[in-house]
């Protein structure tokens, strides 16, 4: 793996996890450092989102969560919870 590659990727795991601690907090819950410093991690949570890469990436991924209803029954999907990734009796 290239330096380059090497840092596109430590930016990107930085911008990932201000957005899944932003979440977090949206959400009420606070995010405790376990695998980093919490000095390291309140220098990455201040700081603002960083381009990371040289934007020559493809764009083809395939997305995730591939389904189409919402949480909230507001989807696309059944809103009788007999669609595809029930989690198993209520």
């Amino acid at each position: 793996m290239s330096r380059t590659t090497y840092e596109a990727l430590v930016c990107g795991s930085r911008n990932h996890l201000r957005a899944y601690v932003g979440q977090l907090e949206d959400r009420g819950t606070t995010y405790e450092a376990a695998y980093i410093s919490a000095e390291a991690l309140t220098e990455i949570l201040e700081a603002d989102q960083e381009p990371c890469g040289d934007g020559s990436g493809s764009g083809m991924g395939e997305g995730q969560r591939r389904g189409k209803g919402a949480r909230d029954g507001s989807g696309m999907g059944p809103r009788d919870g007999s669609g595809p990734g029930k989690l198993g009796p209520r």
